[in-house]
């Protein structure tokens, strides 16, 4: 998770793990993604959330070779992709149990 206080936002990532077999097979120039970061993971999806008001302002979602294959702007909850509703579910209840407990982060 990253912040940018300039347009207050905050953006998640989440990776895929992929190997470099299927990349290479892809014949593209970004073949070498992991070869670059020595990293089996490449992203799969972005998550970008204004943190002053409610909603999702956009979700990107990426292809293994770093293409984009969709942009959903304004998405609901509803409209996300169901890897980002379940992660935006659980963190709300991790929020609610620790607010409920006292622990702060």
């Amino acid at each position: 998770m990253n912040y940018d206080n300039k347009n207050n936002c905050v953006i998640w990532q989440m990776y895929q793990y992929i190997n470099n077999n299927y990349i290479n097979k892809q014949n593209t120039n970004k073949r070498s993604i992991n070869q670059h970061s020595n990293s089996p993971f490449v992203l799969y999806s972005r998550l970008t959330s204004n943190y002053t008001t409610p909603g999702y302002l956009l979700e990107e979602t990426f292809s293994p070779d770093g293409t984009v294959l969709s942009i959903k702007h304004n998405p609901t909850y509803d409209q996300l992709d169901p890897k980002w509703q379940y992660y935006r579910l659980y963190e709300h209840l991790d929020e609610i149990y620790n607010k409920n407990t006292d622990y702060s982060e």
